[in-house]
């Protein structure tokens, strides 16, 4: 999140956190209390990859693999931020 880059991190922290709790069982610092919290606010996303945007990425990445012949976007992609952070 470019305005408040804390804000991000943290918030990527959270989804870590209820990765590791809820998917693989592992100890997280994530509680229920805290899970109901965030749900609360309405509109919070656990995982980011559902929200939508993988078909518009997915038609990008197959445009890209045209150009380049392989499927190797880098991080940083000039050409496409979106699509070299998706591919991470």
């Amino acid at each position: 999140y470019q305005k408040n880059a804390q804000l991000g991190t943290w918030v990527n922290t959270q989804r870590e956190q209820y990765k590791s709790l809820m998917k693989y069982g592992r100890r997280s610092s994530m509680t229920e209390n805290r899970i109901e919290k965030l749900e609360a606010i309405g509109g919070w996303v656990w995982i980011i990859f559902e929200c939508g945007n993988c078909d518009i990425r997915l038609s990008e990445l197959q445009q890209y693999k045209q150009e380049h012949g392989d499927c190797l976007v880098p991080y940083i992609c000039p050409a496409n931020p979106q699509l070299g952070a998706w591919c991470v």
